[in-house]
Formats: C-alpha cells, structure tokens, sequence
C-alpha cells in the first residue's frame, strides 16, 4: 500500500488528491478486519484532512474576497 507524507498530500493536485481519496474509501470496502485495515483508515484519514483544509480555505478566500469588494464599493 502506498502511503503519503503530509508534504506529498499538500502538494498534491486536488483531482489527484481526490483520485487517492477514492483509492482509499475502496481499498478500506474490500478489506478484511485486521492491520492492513487500520493502515488504510489511517491514511484515509490524512487524506480526508487535506481535502477539508483546502475547502475550508476556499471558503475563507471566498468570505474575504467578498468582505473585500463590500469595503471598496462602499
């Protein structure tokens, strides 16, 4: 199994950060109960945590954009 470092996660493309999101949530179906299991849930559970960083900082930049534009028309 293939695992990724933070800075390989934070450098990641987000179609290719969402193509290993994927890999995972199937891996993680068809495993069996056992190591390789929390291996993959673990890692999963980096990969869902970069994809929520970067929406969260998405609607962050979308708040100050718009905070942004209301202070310069007014």
């Amino acid at each position: 199994m293939r695992m990724y470092s933070f800075n390989e996660l934070s450098k990641m493309d987000e179609s290719d950060l969402s193509r290993v999101y994927a890999n995972f949530t199937h891996r993680l179906r068809n495993s069996r109960q056992g190591d390789s299991r929390s291996e993959i849930e673990t890692e999963l559970c980096y990969v869902y945590r970069e994809l929520e960083l970067r929406s969260s900082r998405k609607i962050a930049h979308i708040n100050y954009l718009a905070a942004k534009n209301n202070r310069q028309s007014a």
